[in-house]
């Protein structure tokens, strides 16, 4: 059986069978439902750990740079995404689908 991820404006991620904050109980026509296995919800977890660390300030080291992340970890950063992907997946044998990369830009005032 696999697991739902339900995002929207107000309930960014809920996963299935948790009580939503907003109190919808299925998705309306602005949510986005994604069925998903537990490594997805991983990744999920980990594309909205990134958000949250860039927003605080915590990447700044990386700017211009694409970092991989697995288990909310940073697992290497590089100019090329590439080369990033192939070594994480070379020296530290996570499958490509689990690691998630981002851009590491300057924030947006």
């Amino acid at each position: 059986m696999s697991n739902q991820l339900t995002s929207n404006s107000t309930n960014r991620t809920s996963a299935e069978g948790a009580v939503p904050r907003n109190g919808i109980d299925s998705p309306g026509a602005d949510e986005i439902v994604l069925d998903l296995d537990d490594e997805g919800i991983a990744a999920q977890a980990d594309v909205a750990w990134i958000d949250d660390e860039f927003n605080k300030g915590n990447f700044a080291n990386y700017r211009g740079e694409y970092i991989a992340v697995v288990g909310k970890r940073v697992l290497g950063h590089d100019k090329s995404l590439r080369a990033l992907r192939e070594n994480v997946v070379r020296t530290m044998g996570f499958p490509l689908g689990r690691i998630v990369t981002s851009f590491i830009d300057h924030p947006v005032h």
